[in-house]
């Protein structure tokens, strides 16, 4: 099992700690500008934590209809959803634990980074192809 920890690094304290996952994870992000929001990811799952008081809550995304490939990287949006990418070349977005969009083959062979940026969004994956996406999350276009 998969331990998640949160460290007060300066002081050398660790706040809080729960079990993250019993298979592999790969990322782990904090919601940026947030000191108790963070979301792991990885083998097949994605969970999102809050950090109150010195314990920490997860809660498991839910797939519904969607394939639970592997999680293999995360980003927050500014609005606070999340998007993760896919091994099987997905990009979902997520909301409240759930996913809300789920933008298909946008990598075959998998989404390996996400990273967010003023104007949107751009994809990497394993097919050597940078992807951009605009604010709504509608393809713009993609260089090799």
């Amino acid at each position: 099992k998969q331990v998640l920890m949160v460290w007060q690094w300066e002081k050398g304290l660790q706040l809080a700690h729960n079990i993250a996952y019993s298979g592999k994870v790969e990322r782990v992000e904090w919601e940026p500008g947030s000191k108790t929001s963070l979301v792991t990811c990885g083998h097949n799952h994605i969970k999102f934590w809050k950090l109150n008081n010195n314990v920490l809550q997860g809660n498991s995304g839910v797939f519904g209809d969607e394939s639970r490939s592997d999680q293999l990287c995360v980003s927050y949006l500014p609005d606070s959803r999340v998007v993760t990418g896919t091994a099987s070349g997905h990009l979902y977005v997520w909301n409240e634990a759930k996913i809300v969009t789920a933008i298909k083959d946008v990598h075959p062979g998998g989404v390996l980074v996400t990273e967010v940026y003023p104007g949107g969004l751009l994809s990497g994956g394993t097919d050597g192809n940078v992807t951009l996406f605009d604010k709504q999350l509608n393809k713009v276009s993609t260089v090799s």
